[in-house]
């Protein structure tokens, strides 16, 4: 019979041998960053808000869960400007961009030529961002959805979209929606929506 130490490097040898491939698969870009899992899909790890920029922290935030709304408001004139699967954003990030210099600093965490220099004209249009973060593999998509206003409140829904069990595993996507609307000083809402392929 095998001793006490023995069976515990078997164990240890097992579980490193076993284990590697898939923290391999989907390791984290941001070397040294702190990470946390999304309890909203816990198969995609997503780095916290500390690994952006401050001054892109100034008119970006995190997403988190919001209730749903009561339904209704005036219809704002949202323009798409891109859509992308991998935007090089690998923050899930919210975001109101309503000057040239905060899309500047915002393009900067992107790959380069991803996003377009002058997606809006500001300063009389203002952009919506929607970043989904880093996911480990195809079948994840971001859209923005209908915006509407209930006063000087502009209100934004964000349908993410997650993988089935059938989807490809061995690439890292970072979606990322895009639109320009009037620029409004007002508060920006964020409703997030989840559904599944």
């Amino acid at each position: 019979m095998p001793s006490a130490w023995w069976r515990v490097a078997l164990v240890a040898i097992l579980a490193a041998a076993c284990g590697s491939p898939a923290a391999d698969r989907d390791a984290p870009s941001l070397a040294g960053e702190p990470w946390t899992i999304r309890s909203g899909d816990p198969s995609a790890p997503a780095p916290v808000i500390g690994a952006v920029p401050a001054a892109v922290r100034e008119f970006c935030h995190a997403p988190h869960p919001t209730p749903p709304g009561p339904e209704g408001g005036r219809r704002v004139a949202a323009v798409p400007v891109a859509t992308l699967s991998e935007s090089g954003v690998e923050t899930p990030l919210r975001c109101v961009v309503r000057s040239r210099e905060q899309w500047q600093s915002f393009r900067a965490l992107a790959t380069p030529g991803a996003l377009p220099d002058g997606a809006a004209g500001f300063p009389r249009e203002a952009l919506l961002v929607a970043a989904m973060g880093v996911r480990g593999n195809t079948g994840y998509e971001i859209a923005l959805g209908p915006v509407t206003s209930r006063g000087d409140t502009v209100v934004v829904t964000v349908v993410s979209t997650s993988s089935g069990p059938s989807i490809q595993h061995d690439v890292v996507l970072t979606p990322l929606s895009l639109a320009r609307i009037p620029a409004s000083a007002g508060p920006v809402l964020w409703i997030e929506k989840a559904q599944q392929r």
